[in-house]
């Protein structure tokens, strides 16, 4: 299944702050040859960099959710993620 096929878009409030789930379909992620034969070693799906900041248009980074969890946070439990002007 191609996770981005069921992509949504989540627009950014005027205070710069986005809320938003990540659903979770499997433990794992491996490519197999043939339907059979498994290519490398599974990646658990906290690994998988599915979560895409965009800026007009353009993918600006791409995150984990382990690297959103080490993101620091605000007083209110934000977490900060800085793209740049």
């Amino acid at each position: 299944m191609d996770l981005l096929e069921n992509h949504f878009d989540t627009p950014v409030a005027a205070d710069g702050r986005v809320r938003f789930e990540v659903p979770v379909y499997s433990r794992h992620c491996r490519p197999y040859l043939f339907g059979i034969v498994p290519l490398n070693k599974p990646t658990p799906v906290e690994e998988r960099r599915v979560i895409q900041v965009l800026r007009d248009g353009r993918i600006v980074r791409k995150l984990s959710a382990n690297e959103i969890a080490r993101l620091p946070a605000d007083a209110e439990g934000y977490s900060l993620l800085e793209i740049g002007p």
